[in-house]
């Protein structure tokens, strides 16, 4: 008789609930500035914000799918199997955004083509300016004081 391999269901990590939820805020606020940019130019319409939405979905879940594959490779034994897992993830992730491209491109009457390039960027420019901020309330190993504090500052609060 045949067994069927049960898999456990994979409980979500509480870190790639939060780092997913950094990159949709980061989303929404870059959205915003895309948004007003079309309206600013005299070229926003519904169309805009549809294209807009839509990759925001997409890239938002990109990110996610990206963390839960590498939460499962850390499950892995072995390197190889971290590498095919991590191959597939992105083969199936960019095939997923592409699928959204040409839904943009067949669909032009409901999304507006420029509007579709912008958040596409969105995930990495919010993963920067997280990285900076980070780097901003690092504490400063030398002085223990934070990064970026002025030196009389640090000397103040390291007596």
């Amino acid at each position: 008789m045949w067994q069927i391999e049960r898999r456990r269901k994979m409980k979500i990590d509480k870190t790639v609930k939060r780092e997913t939820l950094y990159i949709l805020c980061g989303s929404v606020i870059l959205s915003v500035i895309e948004q007003a940019v079309f309206l600013a130019l005299g070229r926003w319409d519904l169309t805009v914000l549809s294209a807009n939405v839509m990759m925001d979905v997409v890239c938002v879940l990109d990110f996610f799918f990206l963390g839960l594959t590498l939460q499962r490779a850390v499950t892995k034994s072995t390197a190889e199997e971290v590498k095919k897992l991590m191959l597939i993830s992105r083969a199936l992730r960019y095939l997923m955004i592409g699928a959204a491209f040409v839904t943009g491109i067949l669909l032009k009457e409901a999304f507006c083509l420029w509007a579709l390039i912008p958040p596409v960027f969105f995930n990495r420019i919010t993963l920067v300016a997280i990285q900076i901020r980070m780097k901003r309330e690092a504490p400063d190993p030398v002085h223990g004081s934070l990064a970026g504090a002025d030196d009389e500052e640090a000397t103040e609060a390291n007596g």
